[in-house]
């Protein structure tokens, strides 16, 4: 007798619901890391929001953490070695399904280790990345939006997405009520 096995395609669910960590009651100090998923113009977009975020705002420091491919997450050690070495992340970029998907699921994987996390996702994927990140468990995920494509874009043009999305990043991470 041969035997059927339906795998569901949604991945992996949480157990229980997490909370987004509080952030800092200021950027004073505080390093950054981009956790790169290697898609066209992602890296450059990421970067300018922790350059502008470190030379404007106070933040110490930002590293840049390469994955592999944007077809998977980041692996444990890299995920570990980001929230020991770092005090918040940007992650990304969500511009397509795959992308998406697995950038919510390292900004979900960051935020139970403790390290508050932006998710940068453009306008087309956002429902997808509430969705995604609802369903592994982090309903109310930090997602600064910008205007869909990323990728093929001039640099001047990923420079003004990523000055535009700075004021966002910083509302998200902040977290003003510490003071």
């Amino acid at each position: 007798m041969n035997q059927l096995t339906v795998l569901d395609p949604t991945g992996r669910t949480a157990d229980a619901e997490s909370v987004a960590r509080p952030g800092p009651a200021r950027l004073d100090g505080a390093r950054i890391a981009v956790l790169d998923n290697t898609k066209p113009g992602a890296v450059e977009l990421m970067e300018r929001i922790a350059e502008v975020l470190v030379g404007e705002h106070g933040a110490d420091s930002y590293v840049v953490e390469r994955k592999l491919s944007a077809s998977q997450g980041a692996s444990e050690e890299q995920l570990q070695g980001v929230h020991e070495a770092c005090d918040l992340a940007i992650t990304g970029s969500g511009d397509c399904g795959g992308c998406t998907s697995w950038s919510c699921h390292d900004a979900v994987a960051l935020e139970r280790l403790g390290t508050p996390t932006v998710l940068v996702c453009t306008d087309a994927f956002v429902r997808l990345a509430r969705v995604t990140a609802e369903r592994a468990g982090l309903p109310r995920i930090r997602i600064v939006e910008v205007e869909h494509p990323i990728g093929g874009q001039p640099r001047e043009r990923i420079a003004a997405l990523a000055d535009a999305a700075v004021k966002s990043a910083v509302e998200l991470l902040v977290d003003d009520t510490r003071v």
